[in-house]
């Protein structure tokens, strides 16, 4: 998921996407971590004549865990029976990365990019939500989580009356 802030950050959003289906065409499934590191690299080699600005999640699921990187402003939670289970930081410390570059110059000890706080790996189950906005949005919103609690509890309740 791209969300661009300029004209420019659009055109790397969709040009990043692209890639990734040619990737996932040409050698099948791949971890988010692993997209992530392959557009990073991919965006070195582009000509973009001014500072693209966009946020962008990677999500990937294999099995029961769900992988997912992001570099930007983006919030995204799992909730399992109204609460939430797992979500993506959104304290002052997690600097939005408005530019690839800011990956690439932070290296781990074995030479790959360390992603620290950006990646996550939860467990899901069947019937778990996953939301997914703007981080600001669900800090200023957070209203909207006990919107959601309250939904699974009355779901909750009227499965039980019904069985």
């Amino acid at each position: 998921m791209a969300v661009p802030e300029n004209s420019f950050g659009g055109i790397l959003s969709r040009l990043m996407i692209s890639d990734l289906y040619s990737v996932y065409r040409d050698f099948g499934f791949q971890r988010a971590a692993l997209l992530v590191q392959y557009n990073l690299l991919k965006f070195l080699t582009m000509e973009i004549p001014t500072q693209p600005s966009a946020h962008v999640l990677y999500m990937t699921k294999d099995g029961p865990e769900l992988e997912i990187v992001t570099t930007g402003l983006l919030w995204a939670g799992l909730f399992r029976d109204g609460r939430l289970l797992y979500s993506t930081p959104i304290s002052q410390t997690v600097k939005p990365h408005l530019l690839p570059l800011d990956f690439i110059r932070d290296l781990d000890n074995d030479g790959n990019f360390a992603f620290h706080e950006t990646k996550q790996i939860w467990d899901c189950e069947t019937g778990d939500l996953l939301m997914i906005a703007k981080a600001n949005f669900i800090h200023e919103h957070f209203d909207i989580l006990e919107t959601v609690r309250a939904i699974f509890t009355c779901q909750k309740a009227n499965e039980f009356a019904n069985h």
